[in-house]
Formats: C-alpha cells, structure tokens, sequence
C-alpha cells in the first residue's frame, strides 16, 4: 500500500512514512505505514 513501481521495477513511495516489508499470501510485500501528525 502507498507503494509505486516505476517501468525499471524501482519501489518508491507515494505517501510520507514509515516503510514496513512483510509477507501477503506467500509473496514479499513492502507497505508505507502514514505517519500520524
């Protein structure tokens, strides 16, 4: 969530905060957590 990929598989983030990497339905995910203000 919160993550985009650019044509050369680049992982960048669309919303400020905290990168969390974890696992969904057996696959490596990466998800930006929103930093609350």
């Amino acid at each position: 969530d919160n993550v985009g990929r650019g044509g050369d598989d680049t992982l960048f983030a669309l919303a400020a905060g905290h990168v969390q990497f974890g696992v969904k339905r057996g696959r490596r995910a990466v998800s930006i957590v929103p930093v609350a203000e």
